[in-house]
């Protein structure tokens, strides 16, 4: 549903510059002879594959009853015309889809299906099991599951986030951090089963598992820290190629960073993504 919502505000910002522009060139100044005009039309034969062309408004029809024929030299006043009549019928064609747009956005915002919930008075509600019921309540029934975690080495450094969990690297507990500051739901090394085709199924820990409340699913966030370390990029790239495998696609529901000792996590990188990906 945000990818849909996203499409179209951006169709909607399309069709209001394409408004904009003809509303713009309607009001520049028109050549003289049809501004003096009626309603004026170009009328077009073909014979032998020479085109004429001839001017038609009731003014001229009263003298020339198929038109005025335009000479050679003047041409451009049939392509003044033309795309007059070109651009009015696409202004009213971008204004007829905008409407429907600007609609179906306003229906989005008004009409959603946690409010048949949410309008039920208190009494009510402690009747009712709610089959959508409102988003804090989804996220914090997300949020509350429990799960088995990974494991920390014996002499593993101990780093915690602003939440108090603890992750494997400052690296990790950035990320956390920039994902709780803004509000996006996330469980740290969440196992995840991948159903391998012809092969075992088999339980991978992605380091973010990460709500997507408009979408309503879950989509990952890998961070790979060693990316000078021959034998940790062959291991992430197995696990990469692994996560396509069973449908888990780059810039869809698996989003990745990653540093090298040269090239540290490029924190403004990180803050883009989170906010172009995880932030209605």
């Amino acid at each position: 549903m945000k990818k849909l919502k996203k499409e179209l505000i951006a169709e909607k910002r399309y069709l209001e510059k394409i408004i904009e522009k003809t509303t713009e060139k309607e009001a520049e100044k028109k050549i003289e002879i049809i501004s003096k005009l009626t309603n004026p039309k170009i009328r077009i034969t073909n014979r032998k594959d020479i085109r004429s062309y001839y001017l038609c408004s009731p003014e001229i029809c009263e003298q020339f009853k198929g038109g005025q024929y335009l000479k050679k030299d003047e041409k451009y006043i049939a392509k003044e015309i033309v795309q007059k009549e070109y651009e009015e019928k696409l202004r009213m064609a971008a204004e007829k889809k905008l409407k429907i747009i600007e609609e179906l956005l306003e229906t989005m915002e008004n009409d959603s299906l946690e409010l048949v919930y949410q309008n039920y008075n208190l009494y009510r509600k402690e009747l009712i099991c709610p089959i959508v019921g409102p988003q804090e309540m989804k996220v914090r029934d997300w949020l509350s599951q429990t799960y088995n975690k990974k494991t920390f080495a014996e002499g593993t450094p101990e780093i915690y986030t602003e939440h108090g969990e603890r992750v494997r690297s400052k690296s990790e507990k950035i990320i956390a951090d920039l994902l709780y500051k803004n509000g996006i739901p996330y469980l740290y090394e969440k196992p995840l089963l991948l159903s391998l085709p012809n092969q075992k199924n088999i339980i991978v820990y992605p380091d973010f598992t990460i709500l997507d409340i408009a979408n309503r699913r879950e989509v990952y966030l890998e961070h790979f820290g060693k990316m000078d370390d021959m034998e940790y990029v062959e291991k992430a790239i197995r696990k990469i190629n692994t996560y396509e495998k069973t449908g888990i696609s780059q810039g869809d529901k698996l989003f990745i960073t990653y540093e090298s000792l040269k090239y540290p996590l490029d924190t403004r990188t990180l803050e883009s993504l989170i906010r172009r990906n995880f932030i209605s």
